[in-house]
């Protein structure tokens, strides 16, 4: 009898694992274009308070002296 509870134990430590990866990527698919667009929206306030915009050098150009 022994024998069959730790198979039991180990097949719910299983279905554990299983529900909680399933879980977690469940979550991911539902939540990943709104915390993509959410950061899209934080960089961009970002740059606008930084003066920069999408065109501009990251390296500033070098004197022709």
């Amino acid at each position: 009898m022994s024998s069959l509870l730790g198979e039991a134990i180990v097949d719910a430590k299983a279905l554990r694992e299983s529900a909680l990866k399933n879980a977690e990527s469940t979550i991911i698919e539902k939540y990943s274009d709104e915390v993509k667009k959410t950061l899209e929206q934080l960089l961009e306030q970002e740059e606008d308070l930084l003066g920069l915009d999408a065109e501009t050098p990251t390296e500033p150009a070098a004197d022709a002296t």
